[in-house]
């Protein structure tokens, strides 16, 4: 499983996620990393960390307004 722009979106219910921090994430976890498999939960946990730890040096809240 690979993350997806129609994962992102449902994300940013929930998250604050600007277009630098989406192609970052999808760069990072939009491919499958060969000979490994993401399961869904893998994905998920992955964005999250990275979401929070990107708002954080950013300094912003990290959820949406």
């Amino acid at each position: 499983m690979i993350l997806t722009p129609k994962m992102i979106n449902d994300m940013r219910r929930y998250w604050c996620i600007d277009k630098p921090l989406e192609r970052m994430l999808l760069k990072q976890l939009g491919a499958e990393p060969f000979p490994h498999v993401y399961t869904e939960q893998d994905i998920y946990e992955q964005s999250r960390k990275m979401i929070l730890r990107y708002n954080q040096l950013r300094g912003e809240s990290m959820y949406p307004r």
